[in-house]
Formats: structure tokens, C-alpha cells, sequence
């Protein structure tokens, strides 16, 4: 029996080509919770679709899922700097499925069930958190990055030559060699401000700018904070770290009680940072 995606593609080596190597940047360091405190490695969302492609076909049509339940609930937490905030965790449910050819005619596998969740301070992010949370959860029992759950591979660029995907990734890399040709070499977090795929960034890094002049905080003393809560530079935040923080002014923004908390919060942070010499404090600018 000949078995391929609808792109041509053997579907068993398909499968195994989920596992692939991706671009350094593609893993990052879980930050908070559990998984923070053990290390692990969690997979930015935005390449799954692209491997798709490759490998299986237009969404739509080579592969697809179906959302059969979205639920959300919100709670009030207190955070370290004694100011509240509205935060929202949202579960899914859904089943992905894709087309491939089974000796030459077009099949519709059987649907592949799987959960999700996420949690956030605006309800569109948490139920946007936990739609690509389930989508990377079912397409884990195909194979994608399985060697990252194997601890084979990680944001700390170890295991680059380990797991299953290692043959299909060389053979890639054989076919793409001007594609590899853009990626980083030395396994660390290419600039914010380059092409590759972080308008992401740029953006979220530009509304809070605009933010803090609209509701008239120090942009230094600003930064300062962000770089204190996520033991970070501010070039080197993430864009969840950074979409945080405009849901964070966001509430500030409809909340004038609120916004003279953070206010106050900033004028601690900036009480804290005096105290340290000049040269380390400007590098968090």
C-alpha cells in the first residue's frame, strides 16, 4: 500500500519530518509556573504552520481541525507589587485531521482528539493561548518535536543531533542549504529589531512606548521594572512577556485607581535600581 500527503510526501516519512530541528529561536525557556522552575523548553506556535505546509498541504484542505468547545472563567489575583489584576485562563477542546493519498486516492484520516489552555489577562489572548496549545498537543502524537518531550532537545541548543527527526533534517538541509544559510549559528536569540519573524516584537515594544507617553509614566523607570520582573534586558523579552505588559497598561488605562498603583510600583522599582552603579542600570534601557 502507497501511502503519501497530498504534497507527495511518503506519510510515514511526513510524520517523522515533524520532528525536524527548527531555528534556534524556535525554542524558548518556559517562564514561570512549573515548567519554569524545572527548566523546560516550550516551542514558539508560529512554525507548526509552516511545516504543515511543507508537509501536508494548505490548511483547509491538506490538514485542519475542529474546535468543538472553548470555555473561559476570570479571577482576581494580587501580584508581588500590591496591585491587582483580571486574569482569565481558557480551556479547548479540538480534533485535527489531514488528507493523504492511499494508493493514489484522496483519504480523510480519522480525527485526532486533543485539550488545551492558557492563561492571560485579556480573554482573546488566553482562548488564542489555548487554541495553539491544543493544536501543538495533537500534532505531539504525530511526531512534532518529539525529541523536545524526550529531553533531547532544547532551548539551551543541546540535542541539535538527537531524536528522530535527525535524518529528515539533514536531508532538508541538503535541499535548503541557502535557507539554512539565514539561521543562527551560535544557538542564541537573534535580535528583536531583525527581519527573521519578530514584527511580533517590534510591534508590542512600540505600543508600550506609545502607552507610557499617553498615560504619562517614565519610560525609563518603566523599563526598569519590566527588566527587574522577568530578570531580563529589555531586548532580550519575549513577545508574550511583552503583551503582557500591554494588557497590564491596558487595565491602567480604563482604571485611574489602578494606574496610581503602578505608579507607585515604578517609583519603588526606580528606589531599588538607585542603589546599583550607573553602568548596570543602563543596560536595562
Amino acid at each position: 500500500m502507497d501511502l503519501k500527503t497530498i504534497t507527495g510526501k511518503n506519510l510515514i516519512e511526513a510524520f517523522r519530518e515533524l520532528d525536524r530541528q527548527l531555528p534556534a529561536h524556535a525554542y524558548k525557556k518556559i517562564e514561570g509556573g512549573k515548567g519554569g522552575k524545572l527548566g523546560l523548553t516550550d516551542i514558539i506556535p508560529a512554525f507548526l504552520p509552516d511545516l504543515l505546509l511543507e508537509l501536508f498541504g494548505p490548511i483547509g484542505y491538506g490538514w485542519g481541525f475542529h474546535l468543538d468547545s472553548m470555555e473561559s472563567s476570570t479571577k482576581t489575583v494580587e501580584r508581588k507589587g500590591g496591585y491587582t489584576e483580571e486574569e482569565v485562563t481558557a480551556n479547548c477542546k479540538l480534533s485535527i485531521w489531514y488528507r493523504f493519498l492511499r494508493d493514489g486516492e484522496v483519504t480523510m484520516s480519522e480525527p485526532i482528539p486533543a485539550t488545551g489552555g492558557s492563561t492571560n489577562t485579556l480573554v482573546e489572548w488566553a482562548m488564542k493561548g489555548a487554541l495553539t496549545n491544543a493544536l501543538g498537543c495533537a500534532w505531539f502524537f504525530a511526531g512534532y518535536q518529539l525529541s523536545v518531550y524526550k529531553n533531547e532537545r532544547s532551548h539551551n541548543g543541546d540535542g541539535q543531533q538527537q531524536g528522530q527527526g535527525q535524518k529528515s533534517q539533514q536531508a532538508h538541509q541538503d535541499n535548503n542549504r541557502q535557507g539554512q544559510r539565514t539561521q543562527t549559528g551560535n544557538n542564541q536569540l537573534p535580535s528583536p529589531n531583525s527581519s527573521n519573524g519578530h514584527s511580533a516584537w517590534q510591534a508590542a515594544a512600540s505600543t508600550i512606548d506609545q502607552m507610557l507617553i499617553e498615560l504619562n509614566l517614565p519610560p525609563d523607570r518603566y523599563w526598569r521594572y519590566a527588566a527587574e520582573k522577568y530578570k531580563a534586558a529589555r531586548d532580550n523579552l519575549t513577545v508574550q512577556q511583552l503583551q503582557e505588559q500591554v494588557a497590564l497598561l491596558s487595565q491602567c488605562r480604563q482604571n485611574p485607581v489602578k494606574l496610581d498603583q503602578f505608579r507607585g510600583l515604578l517609583g519603588d522599582s526606580a528606589g531599588k535600581q538607585s542603589t546599583q552603579p550607573e553602568d548596570q542600570q543602563g543596560g536595562m534601557h
